[in-house]
């Protein structure tokens, strides 16, 4: 976590319930893994990357409001769960099951198209755990603008600084979710690591091809979740105005 004494302290609280360390990041010279964040991925201030025990990173999120943090924060507590479960599963009935539910969970983090169809079998079994069989369920159903959006973040990382190449590829992606949006793809919960790239970029769309109503609809989901946060509703409101405008 970047943000030193500015962070909240339910950024804290919400990291402690599902990790059992929590490293503060401030780039001063007297702290510990000053450049962790970098190394890792970190964008933005204040940010926060969640890693495992092995130091893969599991989640990146720039907390914004209490809801969306512990949205974001809880697939990790059930995957910590699932983890556990395994390791503490007394029976080789019980290990079974723990190891299955295991399985739907790592694919929420690490997923495979591969592997989808002999996973949704196991999802739809009724020893498996309903909140864990949503959470894949729901990983598969938005998986499409989450590989649009890891192709947009490889290719922007390869281009570096070049702005240019960088916008190019922001309207690229913009173009292929706005797509995705006409086809029905929607992310429902707020706390998914592409919610706001994927609103914002049907929204940014709409504008290039006088879509008033699918941009208004984007930009409520945005105004939604960001309600208390003045600045942003702000930048929404100039985006809604164009839209009207339509």
């Amino acid at each position: 976590m970047e943000g030193g004494p500015l962070l909240k302290d339910w950024w804290i609280k919400a990291a402690n319930d599902f990790i059992p360390y929590v490293n503060i990041s401030s780039r001063l010279e007297d702290q510990p893994d000053k450049d962790m964040l970098k190394t890792k991925g970190g964008r933005g201030f204040p940010y926060c990357i969640v890693m495992d025990e092995t130091g893969k990173v599991l989640k990146e999120l720039r907390p914004s409001d209490e809801t969306a943090f512990n949205g974001g924060m809880k697939p990790i507590s059930m995957l910590m769960q699932a983890r556990a479960a395994v390791t503490n599963a007394k029976s080789k009935s019980k290990k079974k099951t723990a190891q299955m539910n295991l399985s739907l969970m790592e694919a929420v983090f690490t997923p495979d198209e591969k592997q989808f169809k002999s996973l949704m079998k196991i999802a739809k079994k009724k020893r498996v755990d309903k909140e864990i069989s949503a959470a894949f369920m729901s990983m598969v159903e938005t998986y499409p603008i989450r590989k649009e959006c890891e192709m947009a973040d490889a290719a922007a990382s390869k281009a570096g600084r070049d702005r240019a190449a960088r916008e190019r590829i922001n309207k690229k992606r913009d173009a292929a979710l706005y797509e995705l949006a006409v086809e029905g793809a929607q992310i429902d919960d707020p706390g998914h690591a592409y919610f706001d790239t994927f609103y914002m970029a049907i929204a940014n769309r709409a504008l290039i091809v006088d879509d008033k109503k699918r941009g208004l609809a984007a930009i409520a989901k945005m105004e939604a979740k960001y309600a208390k946060n003045r600045q942003a509703m702000d930048y929404f409101g100039k985006i809604r105005r164009k839209l009207e405008k339509l």
